[in-house]
Parts: C-alpha cells; structure tokens; sequence
C-alpha cells in the first residue's frame, strides 16, 4: 500500500511493471485467481499520471523556456524551470499512458482515466496530434501512390510508424463506441462513432493501404526491425477491425461497420497471412555473425505482445467457424488455418497460463463445432480429444524452435522512433489478459458489452 500511496512517475512505473508481470503455469491458486491485480495495477499507474499532469495545471510558456510554480498568495509565483530531460520523461509516461488507456477501454469496455471518453476526445491535443501529422503524411507522399515506388527500410519504418499512429486513433473509436453502448447512449451518439470509424477506415485504406502493400512486395529485402514492425502493425490493426466487427454483430448494428462482410473477410485473411509471415520469417538477433546462422528466431517469438496474437487467434477462429457452417471455406481450407494457429501457440512461451489457455480453449472449440461438419474418413475417424495432434499431423513444422521466445525491449520497444513519433505506441498497447493478471480471455477480451442495446427502433 505504500507505493499506491507516493505520488510519482517511479511509482506509476512500478505499478505498469507489476500489471505486467507474466503468471506463470505453476503459480500458485491464490496468484492464479488474482484476476484483478493486473488491472487494478494498471488503473492505479494511469490515475498516478493523471494526477502528476494536474499537479501542474499552473504550467507556464514565455520566449525563454517553460516554468512551473504555484502562488505564494500575494500575487508572485515561484518559478522552477523544468528542464528537457524531464519534460522528455513526462512525455514518454504519458503516451504509454495513452497506450494502457485506449487498449483498455477497446478491449475491455472500461472507462478511459487518462483520456477523454466519447465525449471530447476528438479535440483532445494527443488525438488532434494524430489526424494532424497523418494528414501531412498523406500530402507527403502523394507522389508515392500515384507514381509508385521502391521502399526501403528507412521508407517502411516511416510508413509503419505513421500507420501505427492512425492505428491507435481507430482503436480509440472503438472504444469509445464500447464505452456508448456499455452506457445506453442514444442513436445520435452512435451514428457520430459510425461516422468516425467509417472516416477513419476510409483514410487508412487511401493514405497507407497503397504504402503497406508496396512495402509488402519487397518485404523480404527489408531490415529485421522494418519486418517486425510492419509485422505488429499488420497484426494489430486488423485484430481491431475484427474486434469491431465482433461488437457490431453483438449489438445487431452491422451497418456501424461501413462494407461489413468485406471488412470482416479481409481482416481475418490479414491476420492468419500476417501470422504465418511471422511464423516463417526467420532473423538473426546475435551481431557476430559466426552465431547468426544458429541463432534464428520467427518474428512469432520475437513479438513483445504475445497477448495480442492470442487475441486475434481467438477471434478470427471464431469467423472462420462461422464460414465453415456456412460452406464459405472448404474443410481442408479450415485446416489450414487451424495448423497456423496451432503452430503458432506452439511458438509462444509455454509457461504462460495464457497461451494453456487458449490451446484448450481452441481444441475445446473445435471438438465441438468442427468434427459434427467434418465428413472426410482421415479425421472423422479421430477421437475428438486428439484434434490437435490429428491436425499436426497433417504438417509438419517449418519454423524453427527457439530458446529465445519472447523479446521483452520495454514498453515502448513496437515503435523505435523518439519525439511526437510516440503516438505510435497505441498500437502497441497490453490487453487485458492472463498474463497481466487478468481473468481469462473469454472473460475479458471477448465479453460482450455488459448493456447490450440495439439502437435502431
């Protein structure tokens, strides 16, 4: 209790820190049921910038640098000036602040603490910050998308950081259309959010989709930092709109996604392509090159948010089941997809709760939907509770296993850039999971809104 106590940024790390402290497969039951520590952790490090912020409301700006200092009562103020490492540090807090706040309130339908909610976080600094350096980014490279181009690393780490930051404006849309339907709010509250996420589709799909796709061309010619980064942005970006999807048929407003089933249809391929790039992509971490050949890691066990490819496992299994009682996918089209996934949570750390998890959760899923479809005599005559081995079976692995399984680089390591450029890191955020203390995925990440309205009349 005494670090909730201390008002300071080593305290609201020290919080972040704990929120995020992976439990592992042999905690012990009372750890394991702790389901709230994780989030109250990180609630208590958001209120504690938020209050360091307000501590200095009284900030003052002259011609020769910035103050701070409170009246003395009669009139004169105490200045002491603040100096650029702090205000550095300050700023470095408050986007992943920004990070934990908007990843939050999207994946959990929580209130924002940091952030405005539906209500004034368009005209927020850090939300204006965004549309303005997008917008300077779209005129920039014009003459990219009409003339075309060769990207390099340097060009695609530009692109995957401006993208990131759009990114995190259309996670912040999300959750504020969550934060409205958890509240009940009117039809006019829900069609402004149609409106934003419809504009925010629409500028990410004409500013980046032309960039992104020139960049996938030439993918493999890239560095190892401009493949993981266009790697997450992939990744993240499409398990949002999936997500977005989710609610919107949770709440019978398919219309709030504008061009629903396609949208749906592509994020899904996005994410199961993006994850198979991951898994086949192959880099050298070590710099002496008589041990690069032995040391190769996927960029699935070099992703610092693992919870995140749990996350978008989850839900785009969820639609492909749905396309297979459909007849939209073939079975062995479906197969396909579930050795991905599974070998993908072979690749993720093993001593995490959350990856046991979500294995059972998936075989339990496909022991029960996907065998009364399946009619082929090779898996059909399986016993249910041996899909997963049937189904791995069928492939053998081409990704090379890894001591190296997660590369932890800190809060900020999705986005390697400095300044403003750290608007970025809300594609980066850490969802609500097992592995920040959370309760399970089903009862976080994928509940449903807790008021579910449809507000059509």
């Amino acid at each position: 209790m005494s670090v909730f106590d201390k008002l300071s940024y080593q305290t609201a790390l020290a919080l972040y820190l704990f929120g995020l402290t992976p439990i592992s497969e042999g905690a012990s039951m009372d750890v394991e049921n702790a389901h709230s520590a994780g989030e109250v952790s990180i609630d208590m490090a958001l209120r504690q910038i938020h209050r360091l912020r307000v501590k200095r409301r009284d900030i003052s700006f002259s011609g020769t640098g910035l103050s701070v200092g409170r009246s003395n009562g009669e009139g004169s103020i105490n200045r002491n000036t603040v100096n650029e490492d702090f205000i550095h540090a300050e700023n470095m807090m408050y986007w992943a602040g920004v990070v934990f706040d908007t990843s939050s309130s999207m994946t959990r339908g929580c209130p924002s603490i940091l952030c405005s909610g539906v209500f004034g976080f368009e005209e927020e600094p850090v939300f204006r910050l965004m549309k303005a350096r997008v917008q300077l980014f779209h005129e920039s490279t014009e003459a990219w998308r009409q003339n075309g181009f060769v990207p390099t690393s340097h060009d695609t780490l530009y692109i995957v950081h401006r993208a990131s930051t759009w990114k995190g404006y259309v996670w912040k849309i999300i959750g504020a259309l969550r934060e409205a339907i958890n509240h009940g709010y009117g039809e006019s509250i829900i069609t402004r959010l149609q409106i934003l996420i419809r504009e925010a589709v629409n500028r990410f799909d004409r500013t980046f989709k032309p960039l992104l796709a020139a960049c996938e061309k030439h993918i493999l010619f890239l560095s190892r930092d401009a493949r993981l980064c266009y790697y997450l942005l992939q990744l993240h970006y499409h398990m949002g709109l999936v997500l977005l999807c989710r609610l919107a048929v949770s709440i019978e407003r398919r219309d709030i996604v504008p061009d629903f089933d396609a949208v749906r249809r592509e994020s899904v391929h996005a994410i199961f392509s993006t994850i198979s790039f991951g898994l086949s992509c192959q880099v050298a971490l070590s710099k002496d090159r008589a041990q690069r050949g032995r040391e190769l890691s996927s960029l699935i066990s070099l992703d610092p948010y693992p919870h995140h490819i749990l996350a978008s496992l989850q839900l785009a299994t969820d639609v492909l089941l749905l396309y297979l009682k459909q007849d939209e996918i073939a079975q062995d089209t479906f197969d396909s997809f579930c050795r991905i996934a599974f070998d993908t949570l072979d690749e993720l750390p093993q001593c995490l709760q959350s990856v046991q998890r979500v294995k059972k959760l998936l075989g339990d899923t496909l022991n029960t939907s996907m065998y009364p479809l399946d009619t082929s005599p090779d898996i059909s005559s399986e016993p249910a509770e041996d899909v997963l081995g049937t189904l791995r079976r069928q492939q053998p692995r081409q990704v090379i296993p890894t001591e190296n399984q997660v590369s932890r680089e800190g809060i900020f390591s999705e986005e390697p850039s400095s300044g403003v450029a750290g608007s970025n890191q809300l594609a980066s955020s850490f969802t609500g999971i097992d592995d920040a203390g959370y309760a399970c995925l089903a009862e976080t990440l994928f509940a449903g809104p807790s008021v579910v309205l449809s507000t059509r009349s």
